[in-house]
């Protein structure tokens, strides 16, 4: 029997810190871990408990029936889809971070400081998660570094700059 990661835990969603203007939109999902061969991935979820589809909008839902479903059952997280808005780019920076000291790497630190957008940890807290506007992305000193975007973007919390 081949060796297989422990199931991971995500980081509690903090609802209030996610923005106002992000609650408007529609494009919301849950979402659970689920191993696939050998490794742990995030699949989403609709309310009722069947899969969502990152390309089929009539899967996704608003936020507010998402976060209930999300406190009244055992999900993982919450994340929302980025092809629901264009305009919206997710940048991922996986393993960046250790959770023991806080301290980020070198190279995600300069993508953070020339995005300078709104960002948050990942669930599990070893990465990084950037919220910006694909105009400003496209432009950005740090575009040259990032080599693809994420389909949805899973939430906890976001910070300001």
């Amino acid at each position: 029997m081949s060796w297989v990661p422990k199931r991971p835990s995500g980081l509690p969603v903090r609802a209030e810190y996610i923005p106002r203007l992000l609650h408007k939109l529609m494009g919301w999902v849950l979402w659970r871990y689920e191993r696939r061969k050998r490794k742990w991935t995030k699949v989403p979820f609709r309310p009722d408990g069947n899969r969502a589809s990152t390309t089929d909008p009539r899967t996704w839902s608003d936020f507010g029936t998402v976060l209930n479903a999300y406190r009244e059952r055992a999900w993982d997280g919450i994340g929302f889809v980025l092809s629901a808005y264009p305009d919206l780019v997710g940048i991922d920076l996986d393993k960046c971070r250790d959770t023991r000291t806080g301290v980020t790497e070198a190279w995600a630190q300069e993508i953070m400081e020339k995005l300078n957008s709104c960002m948050e940890l990942s669930p599990s807290g070893t990465g990084v998660k950037i919220w910006v506007k694909r105009r400003d992305w496209l432009f950005s000193p740090a575009s040259e570094f990032i080599e693809s975007v994420a389909p949805f973007h899973t939430l906890i919390e976001i910070e300001h700059p």
